[in-house]
């Protein structure tokens, strides 16, 4: 098995790559915003039900962040990116065939929102793998891939829909999921060289650290019992409950006044 080194050249080359997948699969859930009036004209049903498909992609993308982590414990983080991207690449292929809202509801909410949470988390996990030194920095590199990518993505997309519709649109999108299997790469499987070991087990003492063998990988929840985290989790729950909505409603209520395509920009 081949070696790696902790804050090195090829460490820089994980995070760029976890940067763009990241990016990439934010920004087509951040973008849903673009395709809600097409879908509202298409399927001839109330705005709620057809946000809610967008809502609901994003929601389930974040619950099954637990799922995501188990199994890049038991498959590695390789795999599990791959088995991402290649299902939100069948989760838009199937939702360009939809017939009506509550097929996008299983097509695009269930499985792109799945396909999204194993291939963000094999991101973050890579990061903290391969950096320590200067992980705060390469973690914000990875948190401001989907910033980057929805100011691509908006524009983009739109330029598809009015291009060639929706329906193509994903289809084109399910395709650069498939070539985006490639950024999984570095994730590949490795062991720490002898001097990342060896920072790696040793505690600030230099005593070694107890390293179970075979142990289960169980949900830790003692996390809770530090404060800081707890409030940050709790604020970060309450304000996504306002910060993703108005994106998603802004190209419709403004399409009367204002060109979609400098919407997608502002969105």
């Amino acid at each position: 098995m081949a070696v790696y080194r902790v804050d090195s050249g090829r460490s820089w080359g994980v995070c760029c790559c976890a940067t763009i997948a990241n990016g990439l699969v934010h920004s087509v859930v951040l973008s849903f915003g673009v395709i809600l009036p097409v879908l509202i004209k298409e399927f001839g049903i109330s705005k709620e039900q057809t946000a809610l498909v967008g809502a609901l992609a994003y929601g389930v993308g974040c619950f099954t962040g637990l799922l995501a982590a188990r199994l890049c414990d038991r498959f590695g983080l390789q795999r599990t990116h791959i088995f991402g991207t290649l299902t939100c690449a069948v989760a838009l292929l199937s939702s360009s065939w939809a017939t009506s809202n509550a097929i996008l509801y299983f097509t695009y909410s269930v499985l792109f929102g799945l396909g999204m949470s194993s291939v963000f988390m094999p991101c973050f996990l890579a990061v903290a793998k391969y950096f320590r030194r200067h992980r705060c920095s390469a973690v914000g590199m990875v948190t401001a891939g989907p910033a980057a990518g929805v100011l691509v993505m908006g524009p983009s997309l739109q330029a598809l829909v009015n291009a060639v519709g929706w329906r193509h649109a994903y289809r084109i999108l399910s395709v650069v999921f498939v070539l985006s299997c490639a950024l999984s790469w570095p994730f590949r499987e490795e062991a720490p060289d002898n001097e990342t070991h060896d920072a790696m087990v040793h505690d600030k003492e230099g005593k070694n650290r107890e390293q179970p063998a075979n142990r289960k990988c169980r949900p830790d929840f003692t996390v809770c019992r530090i404060p800081a985290f707890t409030i940050g989790l709790f604020s970060m729950c309450f304000a996504g409950i306002g910060h993703f909505s108005p994106p998603i409603h802004l190209v419709r209520i403004s399409m009367t006044s204002t060109k979609t395509f400098k919407l997608s920009v502002v969105r």
